[in-house]
């Protein structure tokens, strides 16, 4: 969990690196033809050079827009139970489930932001005690993570 937790957020360190990499480079390609426009005057009208530019902003929204898809699909939360598949919410009942094998998993108000925060937390208290991953399971109506050498154990869901 640990590992997927590093994975997860270096993945939103690249997402956001590589919108900052999108920005930059359309900020310079239009600083490039601005610059050329002005020098060389190739023929091109002023239509013409705001044209390109629109075009260039329409590719810049386009490629940053490529990114946020990205980061939702490639960087989703994967259920703790089978470390396989992502977990899902459905918002009118708060319902956290597995869309592989584990199914309905238990419920949590404030979606899958709330559920990663919990996940979190449980790992950043463990990991004070203990150096060793945790273990998941299945309860009634929750997701448990205990440690069977040190003892440590939490809940995830409303119970």
């Amino acid at each position: 969990m640990k590992s997927s937790r590093t994975k997860l957020l270096d993945g939103l360190r690249g997402v956001e690196e590589v919108q900052k990499e999108i920005r930059d480079m359309i900020k310079d390609e239009a600083a490039a033809f601005k610059s050329r426009r002005r020098s060389l005057q190739f023929g091109l009208t002023d239509e013409e050079v705001d044209a390109a530019l629109e075009e260039l902003h329409s590719i810049e929204l386009e490629l940053l827009e490529v990114t946020d898809i990205l980061s939702d699909s490639d960087l989703s939360l994967v259920c703790p139970i089978c470390l396989k598949h992502p977990l899902k919410c459905v918002e009118i009942s708060d319902m956290i489930w597995c869309s592989g094998q584990c199914g309905n998993l238990f419920k949590l108000s404030g979606g899958l932001l709330e559920v990663e925060k919990q996940f979190e937390n449980i790992l950043h208290s463990h990991s004070k005690e203990c150096d060793l991953e945790l273990s998941w399971g299945t309860a009634v109506a929750c997701v448990l993570a205990f440690c069977d050498v040190c003892e440590f154990c939490a809940a995830v869901g409303e119970t």
